[in-house]
Order: structure tokens, then sequence, then C-alpha cells
């Protein structure tokens, strides 16, 4: 089950969330402009998921998964270049024995497939990334942890039946750092995934139009809870290499 279709079928796990999770008429617009699938039509393709997703988030959870930095002229850019790949057909080709395996890091996967790291899974359920563990699990998918996760890498990881890795901010902190490399080598993280591209806290200017309609969420990695989506608030150590 997919993250959102878990929030459809939260537990109460955590109540106080749930609700936000969901969504409400009251935290979730509609845009006029915006197409709604027939209950009895089955999503079909990515575009079909994303439309479902607008009409059951919460407010904040759209702002926060949707969105990119600043104008959001790269994700623009990001969106074009996709639909200019292009695939190269190969006909008279044998394909009934058909290999997707791959080894990356000593690992043998059952395919090529990852998920990548990011924070705030309990935006869309009140289980967090633990749910999120599970489907990827079900999918035979390596999970990489995010350091700003909403669950415990070792809940996390206690969660899932397959190989797990993960992602690394490099605090200003280094034995706050070191600690959380061995919690992540003690939970079974199998590989470590270290992010060098943020120097500085970059502009997220939809989240901060949020203000406070943003909820609080906790982030055990790092024993902090905040307030809002942004876990780099004023006075917190930022990422460094």
């Amino acid at each position: 089950m997919s993250a959102l279709g878990a929030a459809a079928a939260a537990t109460s796990t955590f109540p106080a969330l749930r609700a936000f999770a969901q969504g409400s008429p009251s935290t979730t617009p509609s845009s006029p402009s915006a197409k709604k699938l027939s209950p009895l039509r089955e999503p079909v393709s990515v575009p079909d998921y994303e439309l479902l997703a607008h009409e059951r988030m919460s407010h904040p959870a759209w702002e926060y998964i949707n969105s990119g930095s600043a104008d959001e002229v790269t994700l623009r850019w990001n969106r074009e270049a996709l639909t200019r790949i292009r695939l190269k057909p190969r006909v008279m080709v044998d394909v009934s024995q058909v290999d997707t395996r791959i080894k990356l890091f000593d690992q043998e996967m059952p395919h090529p497939i990852l998920l990548a790291p990011t924070s705030t899974h309990m935006l869309v359920n009140p289980e967090g990334e633990v749910a999120t563990a599970r489907g990827a699990s079900a999918a035979d998918a390596v999970m990489v942890i995010s350091t700003v996760s909403n669950r415990a890498v070792e809940d996390i990881t206690r969660a899932s039946t397959r190989p797990t890795w993960f992602q690394l901010y490099v605090q200003d902190d280094r034995a706050l750092t070191k600690d959380l490399v061995l919690r992540a080598q003690a939970a079974g993280c199998r590989a470590l995934c270290i992010t060098v591209d943020l120097p500085i806290v970059y502009a997220r200017d939809r989240e901060a139009h949020l203000g406070k309609e943003a909820p609080q969420f906790p982030y055990p990695n790092l024993n902090e809870r905040h307030s809002g989506t942004n876990w780099r608030g004023p006075g917190h150590s930022q990422p460094q290499v």
C-alpha cells in the first residue's frame, strides 16, 4: 500500500495526526480548474494519482510534497527534461528471460528501484515512515531512511523486511553526527548516503506561506521537535560537510 493509500486507512496509533493527514474540507482546498476523478474510475497514470492526492491531502501536506525551491524554476526545468527522454525501441529481441536483478554495495536486489530519502511522512500517514517501510518491503524495494524522518531509524528498520540505507546530514556537532551514524549501523542500515549539496538553507516559499497552519512533528533521529514542515529553523545547526 502506498503512503497515500495508507493515510486513508490509518490506524489510531497517532490519533492527533490522523485527521490532519487525511485532510478535511477546511484544510484541503479544491481548485476550480482541477479535474476530479470519478469514484468509479481507477487511476491509471502518475497524473491520475497526483489529482487524487490533491483532493485527499491536507493543504500543508500538499504544499510541502508538491513544491520546489523559491520560484520553482528548476522544478519546471526538471519536468521538461523528463518529457524529453526518449526510449529506444529494440525489436526482434528475445525477452523471454528478462532479469532485472542488480548488485549494489555487495547487496543483490531484485530490481534497481529505491525509495529516495524524504522527510515528514506523518503529513500523509500517522505512522509516518514505518508505513512507508512496509510499502517498500511489499515492493521489494530498498528504502533510504532520511535523517529528518518522523520515526526513529530503529522503528523504521524493524518494520522493514528488506535492506535499508540511511541518508545523513552532517551536522556542525560532529559528535551528534557520529552517534547518528552508529545508531543507523546498529539498526541494520547497510549503506550511508551523505547529502553534500545543502551548504545553506534554501528558500521554500510555498512552505513559508503556511505559517501557523503547519503542524508540529517529531524528529527523533535528531531528538528534536519542530513546528512546520521545515526542520531547519532559526538557531538550529545547519548541515555542513
